[in-house]
């Protein structure tokens, strides 16, 4: 029988399979120096279709993403950071889609910096990051704070972004430009 076995071992029929694995494919998260098996917001990562690919003879691969550290809204402080506020209209992703529903409910992003302290903070941390010890493949490479003190470190500060994960948010992230 050709088809694709599930993980609980459920045989689905068919002709052809497309494998889009997004960032689940052998998926981990390296929380201080502790490597996870981890998906997308802690849901399980894709092990088996892992093994199952590379007992066929595909070689696997993975890009480094740095995904940075969440925050608790509630947690965070405001003070000195400048609000960025949504794009009014709102421009879809999609060439699918007309509009963007609830685009008057759009949630907020925040631009802040890092400076000469927060540096200085990094630098005597970085053995305790795993971020600058992963050897980096492939175009998707999106650096840490740790990597930019390091790689520019001529620079005095660098822009880092707190952005919701979704709307209905109690968590946001930090993006760094």
């Amino acid at each position: 029988m050709v088809g694709l076995r599930v993980n609980e071992g459920e045989v689905i029929a068919c002709r052809s399979v497309v494998v889009a694995t997004g960032t689940f494919l052998g998926g981990e998260a390296h929380i201080g120096l502790e490597c996870t098996p981890f998906g997308r917001l802690g849901e399980p990562a894709a092990h088996s279709l892992s093994r199952s690919l590379r007992e066929a003879g595909f070689a696997l691969g993975r890009l480094k993403t740095g995904t940075p550290p969440r925050l608790r809204k509630g947690s965070i402080n405001y003070a000195g950071m400048t609000k960025q506020v949504g794009d009014v209209p709102a421009s879809p992703f999609s060439f699918l889609t007309d509009k963007v529903a609830n685009e008057a409910n759009q949630v907020n992003c925040y631009q802040t910096a890092t400076n000469a302290g927060t540096h200085d903070i990094i630098r005597r941390n970085l053995h305790k990051s795993i971020h600058i010890r992963e050897t980096v493949k492939g175009p998707r490479y999106c650096p840490s704070i740790e990597s930019k003190v390091i790689r520019f470190s001529d620079k005095q500060s660098h822009s880092i972004w707190l952005e919701p994960e979704v709307r209905s948010t109690r968590r946001y992230y930090r993006g760094d430009s």
